[in-house]
């Protein structure tokens, strides 16, 4: 049995909100150059919240604090024998909202209203994330 073929991956990713309620989006060359919130791969041997912390200063160059988990999704696609695990997280920015995007990952970023991010962003996992995140904050 081929052990690297039968992989599960797990992921990351951040729903980071400014003070003003608002939320970074970017877009990203993996996708076609559609709007997509940063995260990335947990590295092995790496803590989930080192490897959000990590993939979104390598991405975006801001340091954020992790929050709350607000989401877990799970990708199989058979075909292309690919599975991933992925855990979504609110996050605020620590110091500044000043972007230094890695333009390999990232190619445009920006703050914009949680709605606006829910109809720009392509993939449905993450859609359904910043709902939950909506959702938390009418709730508090």
């Amino acid at each position: 049995m081929d052990l690297k073929k039968n992989n599960i991956q797990l992921g990351v990713a951040a729903i980071i909100s400014d003070k003003n309620g608002r939320i970074l989006i970017a877009k990203t060359p993996k996708l076609k150059n559609n709007w997509t919130i940063p995260g990335g791969h947990v590295d092995f041997g790496e803590k989930i919240d080192e490897a959000l912390r990590r993939e979104v200063f390598e991405e975006t160059g801001l340091d954020v604090q992790v929050e709350k988990l607000i989401n877990i999704c799970e990708t199989i696609i058979s075909e292309k024998n690919f599975h991933i695990i992925s855990f979504h997280f609110l996050c605020a920015p620590v110091d500044s909202c000043d972007l230094k995007l890695d333009e390999r990952e990232l190619t445009e970023g920006k703050w914009v209203s949680p709605e606006e991010a829910i109809s720009e962003v392509l993939l449905d996992d993450f859609k359904k994330s910043i709902e939950s995140f909506v959702e938390l904050k009418n709730n508090l």
